[in-house]
């Protein structure tokens, strides 16, 4: 949740209910003391996450949006009750979220394909 940033109260009333440990996976906090000039790219690179910038794994992304970008960061197991009440809710409050997904070779749109050509 980025600092600052207002949470509606029915969104509220979700992680209120939920036992946040039973859907997170990863919990980040937010780093203080970031750096306005600092490239998520290069720091990527450096923690040997990625060679030119893909990051493949959603923890790798957490952690440098964490480190990097001063947010925090939770990964979320995707269950019906995450992504039916929570993530639409999160999303229309004004939330940024990562989703995996399937993408066509050709279109680059989502797919379904097995997880085989997964991109976030």
């Amino acid at each position: 949740i980025p600092e600052g940033m207002l949470i509606p109260e029915q969104l509220q009333q979700w992680l209120a209910s939920t036992q946040i440990s039973e859907v997170a996976e990863l919990q980040l906090p937010a780093n203080p003391t970031v750096s306005h000039d600092a490239s998520v790219l290069q720091e990527a690179v450096s923690r040997g996450f990625s060679s030119d910038g893909e990051v493949f794994d959603i923890h790798h992304l957490a952690e440098l949006a964490a480190d990097v970008c001063g947010f925090q960061a939770v990964v979320l197991v995707g269950t019906d009750d995450v992504w039916c009440r929570g993530l639409l809710q999160w999303l229309t409050s004004g939330g940024m979220a990562i989703v995996a997904y399937d993408r066509n070779d050709a279109s680059h749109l989502p797919a379904s394909c097995g997880g085989m050509r997964a991109h976030y």
